[in-house]
């Protein structure tokens, strides 16, 4: 389990393979399905690796990277998620973007991350809205 929440997805690889900077490994697609399979589950939700959109899937949708940080340490461009599940278990991302930033003393500042569909409408941040999968 630690590795599959550690360790980076990887398309192009089958099974487990030591990552490029040797400290790590890296995984295919097969070890997601298997991995949820033996355990009845039906997806893995992770958030160790910046993803630009703020979300990513990986593995037919098995797998799901979410990135809480916008614009990361004020030297990125990337958006943020946060993922709803309902009581149906229906999944769906809110990603507040593009985030707003000022600069005061020399120091760069991020918006907070709205909770709610509503702190949105009142906060002047643009919203893309919900996406569901």
């Amino acid at each position: 389990m630690c590795d599959l929440l550690w360790s980076e997805p990887n398309e192009e690889i089958k099974g487990w393979l030591q990552n490029a900077s040797g400290n790590s490994v890296t995984f295919g697609a097969e070890v997601v399905s298997r991995f949820l399979e033996r355990h009845e589950m039906d997806l893995i939700v992770r958030g160790h690796k910046r993803v630009g959109d703020g979300y990513e899937f990986f593995a037919k949708r098995q797998l799901v990277t979410i990135w809480g940080a916008p614009g990361d340490n004020d030297e990125y461009s990337n958006d943020a998620a946060v993922l709803n599940i309902d009581e149906s278990l229906l999944c769906s991302f809110q990603v507040p973007s593009p985030w707003t930033c000022w600069f005061r003393e020399g120091r760069s500042k991020i918006a907070e991350l709205p909770l709610s569909s509503t702190d949105l409408e009142t906060s002047g941040i643009p919203n893309r809205g919900l996406r569901r999968w």
